[in-house]
């Protein structure tokens, strides 16, 4: 399986198991507000992963989140909170997987 691949389908695999009340979880374990009802932001995910010693899979995070995040923030109307993971995924989806524009650079920082 292709890098870009393999890694879409680990954070599709990881937003899968952190929804729900799982977030609340993650969040006050992070030591973060659990008042709003978002799902995890990029950041959260981020720390997570290596609060659970994930150092290489937070490390992709942390590059392709910071490589897409020009395509996330044009997708959105004049929002400025921060971007959460059910975004980073649909427009990794969208630009990676499907439209096939940034497979080689993604896959440069996946090395």
């Amino acid at each position: 399986m292709r890098k870009f691949q393999a890694f879409f389908n680990d954070i599709v695999l990881i937003r899968y198991h952190l929804r729900g009340y799982k977030t609340k979880l993650v969040k006050s374990s992070l030591g973060d507000s659990t008042l709003n009802n978002r799902t995890l932001t990029v950041s959260q995910t981020i720390r997570y992963l290596e609060i659970n010693a994930e150092y290489v899979l937070a490390t992709y995070l942390s590059n392709t989140s910071s490589f897409l995040e020009k395509d996330i923030l044009k997708a959105r109307n004049r929002r400025t909170d921060a971007i959460d993971i059910n975004e980073f995924v649909n427009t990794y989806r969208k630009q990676v997987i499907e439209k096939q524009k940034y497979r080689r650079e993604i896959g440069r920082l996946l090395r």
